[in-house]
């Protein structure tokens, strides 16, 4: 199978746990060495100001189906990632 990054970007991804909405991948990590998908970066949906928007990290072996409009996640061990300001902060 071949899928595009753009097009994973406008899929919605649902943790099948408890079927709520995570948002869209906004990020995707890649093993320079083999070529491989790590991890991507999901930025909840929803909120007026997109700039306060949560992103998470869902480990690749955690998607469960990516189908035609939906990704499907095993989403129990997400980590949150600090949005940039608080990243910034702890940089001296």
């Amino acid at each position: 199978m071949q899928i595009l990054y753009s097009e994973l970007q406008n899929k919605e991804v649902i943790n099948v746990n408890d079927c709520k909405k995570l948002g869209y991948i906004s990020d995707i990590l890649i093993d320079a060495d083999c070529g491989k998908i790590i991890s991507v970066t999901v930025r909840e949906c929803g909120g007026l100001f997109q700039n306060k928007s949560k992103e998470v990290c869902i480990f690749w072996d955690n998607i469960r189906k990516i189908g035609d409009e939906i990704i499907f996640v095993d989403a129990c061990c997400i980590q949150q990632i600090a949005p940039e300001k608080e990243k910034r902060k702890f940089l001296f």
